[in-house]
């Protein structure tokens, strides 16, 4: 079974209609996570992203949220799905362009 892992969601400053700052921006961790990684070709660009699972009563990324694991930072693909009484499951992705060899 994979390790547990932390994981850092990068909240981005939250502004009002005059863009004046709400609230803001704030990294707050989320312990315990099991990551793994997953690849998938469209068209000439390579996405590659990890899968996220986040226990039960741990902070979950929002869809507009960023995050930070295993290095790197990572946007969050969706609403990550909620498993009630689990966790829940949130994808990330990274994109490029594909390597021809």
């Amino acid at each position: 079974m994979a390790k547990k892992e932390s994981i850092v969601i990068l909240k981005a400053a939250r502004r009002d209609r005059f863009g004046d700052v709400v609230t803001p921006p704030q990294e707050i961790e989320a312990t315990g996570c099991r990551i793994w990684p997953r690849t998938n070709e469209e068209g000439e660009v390579v996405i590659e992203g990890l899968n996220v699972f986040i226990p039960d009563g741990q902070p979950v990324p929002e869809a507009d949220d960023t995050v930070r694991a295993r290095g790197n930072e990572w946007n969050v693909e969706a609403t990550p799905g909620v498993y009630l009484g689990k966790g829940a499951l949130a994808t990330l992705q990274r994109a490029g362009a594909v390597h021809s060899g």
